[in-house]
């Protein structure tokens, strides 16, 4: 199916465009198709860990509930590495029909930042419904709003106005966007070509962190980069520790960047 096939659900103010698709696919108002669902605002937005994330008028909030007919196993493998990559490149493809050429970076798992500065946010869940699986994939990105507040952070936020100087066409960044983010869905597994991009644009390499998931516990050392699986390498006193995808990072010497 083409991005521009797939139908889309505008909405002044929502709680959150996740749980708005969520209750699309619940309800039974979708089957086995895929639904976008955009917001103006959401008034109860939120990213990993549940942590809340500001969605004032003039981002791009959205959602894009995608049914699951291959395996979900393989689906899911590299799903967040794959995503992660498409939202990257849709920011590149809009800086890059301004003539800009801006350092855009993928900060392990769900952020992308443009020279340090974090421009959008991704979040990813799953949900069954009569027998059909669903990927939840939620973006958002500070599009022709004025950079919200990330309190206790020492990343700052940016929107593509700022760093354009002018307000962006939403249809088209939607467009660049949504295009992407179904071709990652359509995926199976981590990629050569996806690897080699992440390894390309994964932000911190050199940084001192630490590195939380609950299976493995907790390493604190250099990050070094992506092994051929998408985990990351963490290097302590010349051992290298891997990191699942899923793994939560505090960042140890990382400096407040100022300015855009």
């Amino acid at each position: 199916m083409q991005a521009s096939d797939i139908p889309v659900e505008y909405s002044e103010t929502v709680d959150s465009t996740n749980l708005q698709a969520r209750r699309a696919i619940e309800s039974g108002q979708i089957a086995d198709s895929p639904l976008l669902v955009v917001a103006q605002t959401q008034t109860a937005g939120t990213g990993r860990m549940r942590r809340s994330w500001q969605s004032p008028v003039g981002g791009l909030w959205c959602t894009l509930a995608w049914p699951v007919h291959a395996s979900v196993d393989k689906v899911l493998d590299g799903l967040g590495l794959r995503i992660g990559v498409a939202v990257v490149r849709a920011i590149e493809h809009t800086l890059d029909v301004h003539g800009l050429s801006k350092d855009v970076r993928l900060k392990w798992p769900n952020d992308v930042l443009i020279d340090g500065h974090k421009v959008a946010g991704i979040l990813t869940e799953t949900v069954s419904h009569g027998g059909t699986r669903f990927l939840l994939v939620g973006v958002g990105i500070n599009a022709n709003n004025a950079s919200p507040d990330l309190p206790g952070s020492t990343i700052k936020a940016v929107s593509l106005r700022e760093v354009i100087g002018h307000d962006v066409v939403m249809p088209k960044l939607q467009e660049q966007l949504v295009e992407r983010v179904t071709e990652a869905c359509s995926g199976m597994g981590l990629d050569q070509h996806t690897l080699v991009d992440a390894r390309a644009y994964l932000f911190g390499i050199g940084t001192r962190i630490e590195a939380t998931s609950g299976k493995d516990g907790t390493v604190r050392g250099t990050l070094t980069g992506l092994n051929d699986h998408g985990e990351l390498v963490v290097t302590d006193n010349g051992d290298d520790h891997t990191m699942p995808r899923g793994a939560d990072i505090t960042w140890l010497d990382l400096k407040p960047i100022s300015g855009v």
